[in-house]
């Protein structure tokens, strides 16, 4: 058994503490459906919102990124994307995914645990939409394999618990 990256849970405790709305989307979704794979990164679609924005900064700046030259408007501007450290552990934030909209993935959003600490990550329909949407050969790939399952299969137990790509 792998264990989940200990900054993403401490990470992921953060933005639990200021409230911040987020979903866990990317491969880390992709193995929580599912089909687990190799990732370099950590990928999060948080709310655009202006307030949400500001909780995120604030639990960015506690975490540890505090004196980045970070501002709320990183994290609400359309179509933005924030990279955070370095592989295997990089987390980029955006703002906006493919093909679906925050309300539409909110709405659909699924609980889990990452390492123990509280996550939602993006729902099953959501996510193959958002795969097919970006048509990147890596995407196309995720979707078939989540694909192939007809939607029917349920999620992986909590990550940290099993085997994390």
């Amino acid at each position: 058994m792998v264990e989940a990256p200990r900054d993403f849970v401490e990470l992921f405790r953060s933005l639990a503490a200021h409230k911040v709305e987020y979903l866990v989307v990317g491969a880390y979704a992709v193995a929580f459906h599912g089909y687990p794979r190799f990732t370099g990164d950590l990928d999060i679609f948080s709310n655009p919102d202006p307030d949400n924005a500001r909780r995120l900064l604030a639990a960015l700046d506690e975490f540890g990124f505090a004196g980045l030259g970070l501002v709320p408007e990183d994290f609400s501007a359309p179509d933005r994307l924030v990279s955070l450290g370095y592989p295997p552990e990089r987390v980029d934030i955006v703002s906006a995914i493919d093909g679906v909209s925050w309300k539409e993935a909110w709405k659909g959003r699924f609980p889990g645990s990452f390492g123990g600490a509280e996550v939602f990550f993006i729902g099953r329909a959501e996510l193959l939409k958002n795969k097919r949407a970006t048509g990147r050969p890596q995407d196309r790939i995720d979707a078939d394999a989540l694909d192939a399952d007809n939607l029917m299969a349920p999620p992986l137990p909590p990550l940290g618990d099993v085997a994390v790509p």
